[in-house]
């Protein structure tokens, strides 16, 4: 009976060393044991062996001498088999343990102890069963969970592509007209747009990553024919402002180096949802906010940005006409000018984006409400903006209000330059909220007339010393004294091209004195008041 009982007891020792060794707390902890040559081998120097397994000591017999052996197992499969099985034997004793051979004997061992043994490794059988059993039963239930909601997620999958098959076979019986208008993009002559039919776009697009979000919708980077794009969504609620946008991009003559660069629009379907789709020019750097909290930049650097930048803005503002007097460009007001909407290319170049709040001097385009006065960014308005003075029936006025905001982008611009550079702020970081109010920025613009903070050392550098002067003629309290865009954009220029000469003959020709105004505010002063920090 006890044969049989043990042999059962050897059995399960087997099983459970198949298991991974439940009886084991040590996991893959190896431990060093006393070894007797021969059978330790030349890395241990013949004294020692380490093992995940068990040491262990050993008696036996050779030419009627009794011999003391102590090794240890190669595995733990190896330990639980033979120091089970050994376990009432008074010739072979098992331990873990570091060095726990050492003073091991093989004395025989009382009954009692050999009972306690065996009582305390059935428990362990069972508690070591017990635990197999419960982890089949979790890995069981986790295989059904696993199955049943991939499923659910395929099921789902497969009702979505069919509801979107559906609405897209009802927008084909009705025509497409709805929205699905055909678009324009420009083929880079700057003169005729071919046509080109919009339900093919939004098949070829596909979305990888959100990149931002604006007032309308959200921006993606996306891939069409294999290139790169930006594609910025409009819920249909916003069907008017997508239009509108469409409307500026498809402006004869628009296409320019410094203005983003157009594809394509397109209406898509989403199950039971309309989106409406810009497709753009896709610019790694993102935008010049983005590009100028990263780092900070020499002057050619800051040069580069602002000239290019003024160059888009007076194209937009610039109107072309053809030798008999029609316009083949209206000239457009943005409306919404700020470092949030100037991309940096890859060749440090900016270019124009988000002519959401554009307006044409066409009749003064008909399809925008030029009542609401106040568009574009709180942060970025202009006086008479904030204020709503500004005369709608004057394009001039809008023109004159975007370069008073450029003037707060130049602003942004110098202040990362080196060797000046502070830590990136947007424009009245010091003054108002994060996120002002117009009493905010009326009170402090228009009110106070106070301007961004003009650190005093920026008279010691002659292209910073001009740099101040354009910028404090850009954002002039008197729309009427504020420098034009396309002079702002010559005045760079000549300083680009200054930057690789002698800078030495420059100073005088570039420089007078800057008053210092920082001791408080001025009203007679047109340019508006700044403040002077060393």
């Amino acid at each position: 009976m006890m044969s049989i009982l043990w042999n059962i007891l050897v059995f399960l020792a087997i099983i459970l060393s198949v298991f991974g060794n439940p009886i084991s707390q040590n996991g893959s902890q190896e431990f060093t044991c006393v070894c007797d040559p021969p059978d330790c081998g030349p890395a241990n120097n013949d004294k020692f062996c380490r093992t995940p397994g068990k040491c262990f000591v050993h008696k036996q017999k050779v030419n009627g001498d009794y011999l003391i052996v102590r090794n240890c197992f190669g595995s733990v499969e190896h330990s639980n088999l033979n120091c089970y099985s050994n376990v009432e034997s008074s010739s072979f004793k098992c331990c873990q343990g570091h060095y726990c051979n050492k003073e091991l004997t093989v004395d025989p061992m009382p009954a009692t102890v050999v009972e306690n043994d065996d009582m305390s490794f059935v428990l362990k059988l069972v508690i070591g069963g017990s635990a197999v059993f419960l982890a089949c039963v979790v890995f069981f239930l986790l295989v059904i969970f696993v199955r049943h909601f991939w499923y659910k997620h395929r099921a789902e999958s497969l009702l979505a592509n069919a509801e979107a098959r559906l609405l897209e076979d009802d927008c084909m019986y009705k025509g497409g007209q709805d929205g699905l208008k055909q678009d324009q993009w420009s083929t880079g002559s700057g003169s005729g747009q071919p046509i080109l039919v919009r339900r093919t776009v939004g098949k070829q697009v596909t979305l990888f990553e959100k990149i931002g979000k604006g007032r309308f919708g959200e921006v993606w980077r996306g891939k069409w024919l294999d290139e790169d794009v930006a594609v910025k969504t409009f819920s249909s609620i916003d069907e008017t402002s997508w239009n509108h946008e469409t409307e500026i991009y498809n402006t004869g003559m628009l296409r320019h180096e410094n203005i983003l660069g157009y594809y394509a629009s397109d209406t898509v379907g989403i199950l039971s949802c309309t989106q409406n789709w810009l497709i753009v020019h896709y610019h790694h750097n993102g935008s010049l906010y983005d590009y100028l909290q990263r780092s900070d930049i020499d002057m050619e650097e800051m040069l580069t940005l602002a000239h290019s930048a003024a160059a888009g803005l007076a194209h937009l503002h610039n109107e072309i006409k053809e030798g008999t007097g029609k316009h083949e460009k209206p000239a457009i007001a943005h409306r919404d000018i700020k470092s949030k909407n100037i991309l940096v290319k890859d060749n440090g170049q900016c270019c124009l984006g988000d002519l959401g709040h554009a307006v044409r001097n066409d009749k003064m385009d008909t399809d925008v409400d030029l009542t609401k006065l106040r568009v574009g960014t709180k942060r970025y308005m202009a006086p008479e903006v904030l204020t709503e003075s500004l005369n709608p029936a004057y394009f001039e006025s809008f023109k004159s209000a975007d370069v008073y905001s450029f003037g707060l982008v130049l602003w942004e611009i110098a202040r990362r330059a080196r060797p000046f550079a502070e830590e990136y702020r947007v424009p009245y970081w010091d003054v108002v909220p994060a996120d002002p109010g117009f009493e905010d920025m009326i009170r402090v613009v228009a009110e106070e007339q106070q301007r961004p903070p003009i650190p005093n050392k920026w008279s010691k550098e002659p292209l910073m010393c001009e740099m101040t002067k354009i910028i404090c003629e850009c954002w002039a309290q008197n729309p009427r004294s504020r420098l034009t865009i396309l002079r702002v954009k010559k005045n760079l220029f000549n300083m680009l091209k200054l930057i690789t000469g002698d800078r030495a003959e420059k100073t005088e020709k570039l420089c007078p004195k800057i008053v210092d105004t920082s001791s408080g505010s001025s009203s007679g002063n047109s340019s508006g008041n700044f403040s002077a920090r060393s």
